[in-house]
């Protein structure tokens, strides 16, 4: 057991330095947009949204691949931005073609 261990850690060691020498994520390539998402998603007749926040990057999209990935971060419970100590998600998505996504966790008001 511990040498499967070990040999799972050292490969996303290798993996985390291989995509990280050969990605370089701007956060500017990020665009911040807005969508309307309803405040109670259980109560039919309750038609209130709130603006949810949300970045896109499709710089490194292959939309020309049908099978192509999302990569969807999810921020946590605070407030969301593109940061440039959580890129590793986006670099592994960037790497296999992906639109790369992040969402703003839910409305608190």
């Amino acid at each position: 057991m511990k040498s499967l261990i070990a040999y799972t850690i050292m490969s996303s060691v290798a993996i985390c330095t291989a995509v990280q020498d050969e990605i370089k994520i701007d956060v500017n390539d990020f665009q911040q947009k807005w969508k309307n998402t309803p405040i109670d998603h259980y109560n039919y007749q309750d038609h209130r949204p709130f603006q949810q926040r949300y970045w896109i990057n499709e710089k490194y999209f292959n939309d020309e691949d049908p099978h192509a990935p999302v990569f969807l971060y999810i921020c946590g419970e605070y407030t969301c931005s593109i940061r440039e100590d959580r890129l590793f998600p986006f670099m592994v998505g960037a790497e296999n073609g992906a639109l790369l996504l992040a969402l703003e966790h839910r409305f608190y008001g």
